[in-house]
């Protein structure tokens, strides 16, 4: 699989909101995100990618993110907050303090 690695925001933009049916994701990438994320906007292509695109479009107009960008600096906060604890909590006792990144990201994508 051939791989293009791209730093320029005008090229990546190009890339992936107008000319994304020139370039194909790996299957490599694809499959990993599934095994990561599930079988979401992140590891789709195709009309499958498309049609699930079309539905998340509006949630990320800039109105939206305006309003949802005070939620998003709260969370992260609180998230900031209890992992500095916990951390610190399992150093305390265990000597180490490696947190389950995954268990708390779940857990911050369903906060309101």
């Amino acid at each position: 699989d051939e791989q293009l690695y791209v730093s320029d925001p005008r090229a990546l933009q190009s890339i992936i909101v107008k000319d994304q049916d020139a370039f194909e994701e790996t299957a490599v990438f694809v499959e990993t995100n599934k095994a990561i994320f599930g079988p979401g906007l992140v590891a789709t292509v195709g009309e499958h990618h498309k049609k699930q695109r079309k539905i998340v479009t509006p949630i990320f107009s800039v109105t939206q993110l305006r309003e949802l960008t005070p939620v998003i600096y709260e969370v992260a906060d609180k998230l900031s907050s209890v992992l500095e604890k916990e951390a610190t909590l399992r150093f305390e006792k265990a000597g180490e303090s490696v947190l389950d990144m995954s268990e708390w990201m779940s857990r911050v994508a369903l906060e309101t």
